[in-house]
């Protein structure tokens, strides 16, 4: 009479069932079983990720839309079986309920949450400029509050891919930095024909204080060549 053999996968963690009384368990545990009176559940235990995108409100009143995706994995998987159903065919492995997805839309509808609390209380400034930061700060804020944790799970990264606000926000904005670079552009040329009339000032200034010291010398070797000439006539009209 044939028995079947179950082979757990790598990232599985198996518990094995007979007539409803756990008989073993383990990471990819393997095990002949009898058809008739086997369960098995298999935990998925890799990490998974999970694509979002939450439209949000900040302080300021304004929506963004947040596009990212939270990686999480269960890391205690007797809680999570306890949770949800992870029953699988023994002999194709295949899920025998929608649980793994279940665990998947729980964990995103919690990252929303946490996203909503950090969104909410900063303005449409900093949620913009501020991306890596809120990431963490959710990141953090459900490792601390818990709810993953009583599921067996434990998340691992939340990142925010773009964050944008709406199209008529954003052509403001466009349009307001267009207004601040030409600002930054007007005062820079003003900057430098202010820098160059200093240097031509200084030029001239320069060039005026040097011709003054020259007609200064010039009058000083005039007053002298009169004075050799005074005292030469002195002393012709002494010889006579």
């Amino acid at each position: 009479m044939w028995i079947p053999y179950f082979k757990g996968q790598p990232t599985d963690y198996v518990i094995r069932y007979v007539g409803g009384i756990a008989r073993g368990e383990g990471p990819a545990k393997s095990f002949f079983f009898w058809r008739y009176n086997t369960q098995v559940v298999a935990v998925p235990t890799q990490s998974q990720d999970v694509p979002f995108v939450f439209n949000e409100i900040t302080s300021d009143h304004q929506q963004v839309t947040l596009q990212g995706q939270a990686t999480f994995r269960i890391d205690e998987p007797k809680r999570a079986a306890e949770l949800f159903n992870f029953a699988v065919d023994p002999v194709t492995q295949r899920s025998l309920s929608d649980d793994r997805e279940k665990v998947r839309k729980r964990v995103a509808n919690l990252v929303q949450v946490a996203t909503r609390a950090e969104v909410s209380s900063r303005s449409l400034e900093r949620v913009l400029a501020d991306t890596p930061l809120h990431a963490s700060a959710v990141t953090e804020r459900l490792r601390r509050e818990g709810a993953l944790a009583e599921m067996g799970v434990a998340m691992i990264a939340v990142e925010f891919l773009s964050v944008r606000p709406t199209p008529e926000v954003a052509k403001a904005l466009e349009a307001e930095l267009r207004e601040s670079l030409l600002r930054r552009a007007d005062i820079a040329v003003y900057a430098r024909r202010a820098a160059t009339v200093d240097e031509e000032r200084a030029i001239r200034e320069k060039e005026l204080a040097s011709d003054k010291a020259l007609e200064e010398q010039r009058g000083e070797m005039i007053a002298l060549q009169g004075a050799n000439a005074l005292r030469e006539a002195e002393h012709a009209a002494v010889a006579a």
